[in-house]
């Protein structure tokens, strides 16, 4: 089967939904499936195979932080129009794909936008909650009120998309009751899909009885909604010594993770690794740190 993943951010390191694209990628390849993506220009870990890249707007192009937000918080029929015109310009053979899948929310248009000349099964991987959601606390909350306006609209602008599409697949029961509820009364088949885990439940570690230092793990993007901050408020009052590892993502609280390192020599920052590497770092600690603060898809 011959597939185009549609997604917005795949070769960025954001956070687990890049990571689970990137493994579903390699997994379905393995199975001897051909997949091509279609992504934004410009990210950190670019990705081998065939990759269509669309160039973002200019004075996104070195604001990605900025650019996701963009993306993700507005009403965005302009950069809709923008990216559909960029697309055009591709020599992306269509009429070749069996499938068009979209990995985000954000690029529902997109993908029915490709499919409308071509009448090609459309499926989606709804990696948030719909309609959104903030975590209590992550924003002003006159801030937060506005924003969840603007999402309502984009929301229910993409309803009559979602309809359309052969399919929905979630990361857990949470987000595939809210996807149902949504476009209750007509919903196509919804399937929840938990993301690829990196192996085995790892045992703990043989040494780790030895040691008067239990070793922690953080991994995740490093924004106040996964709880880095939390943890590090909690650690501050720990009543014994420890060792904390922070596989961090690119986030907004990325200064203030690197300066509570420098302060504290029982932190120690993890520059970001392959998918296939974290087994080994989950076996090298005794406390994995989930600390989300909201109904996280991907914690």
């Amino acid at each position: 089967m011959k597939v185009l993943f549609v997604t917005g951010f795949y070769e960025y390191n954001f956070g687990g939904a890049e990571l689970v694209m990137r493994t579903l990628r390699r997994s379905l390849e393995d199975r001897g499936h051909h997949i091509d993506v279609l992504c934004l220009e410009g990210g950190n870990q670019p990705q081998p195979g065939n990759v269509w890249r669309i160039p973002p707007p200019g004075f996104l192009r070195h604001q990605p932080q900025l650019l996701k937000r963009a993306i993700i918080f507005l009403n965005n029929s302009f950069l809709d129009r923008f990216f559909l015109r960029r697309i055009e310009r591709l020599p992306l053979p269509l009429s070749s794909y069996d499938l068009v899948h979209c990995h985000d929310i954000h690029g529902v248009n997109i993908a029915r936008h490709l499919d409308k000349q071509n009448r090609i099964k459309l499926g989606l991987t709804a990696q948030d909650n719909v309609p959104r959601e903030f975590a209590a606390g992550a924003l002003n909350p006159l801030l937060a009120a506005l924003l969840r306006a603007g999402l309502r609209r984009r929301d229910k602008s993409l309803q009559p998309c979602l309809r359309q599409f052969d399919w929905i697949t979630t990361p857990s029961q949470h987000v595939s009751r809210r996807i149902q509820e949504f476009l209750t009364p007509a919903v196509p088949p919804v399937f929840t899909i938990y993301s690829p885990h990196p192996g085995g439940r790892p045992s703990q570690p043989e040494s780790s009885a030895k040691r008067a230092e239990p070793k922690l793990l953080f991994m995740g993007r490093l924004s106040h909604e996964k709880g880095i901050d939390l943890l590090l408020e909690a650690l501050a009052g720990f009543d014994r010594s420890f060792q904390l590892t922070i596989l961090g993502l690119d986030g907004p609280l990325n200064q203030s993770v690197a300066t509570a390192a420098k302060r504290n020599s029982r932190i120690r920052l993890h520059p970001p690794v392959p998918h296939e590497e974290i087994p080994s770092i989950l076996l090298q600690h005794d406390v994995v740190c989930c600390p989300s603060l909201w109904n996280d898809p991907l914690p």
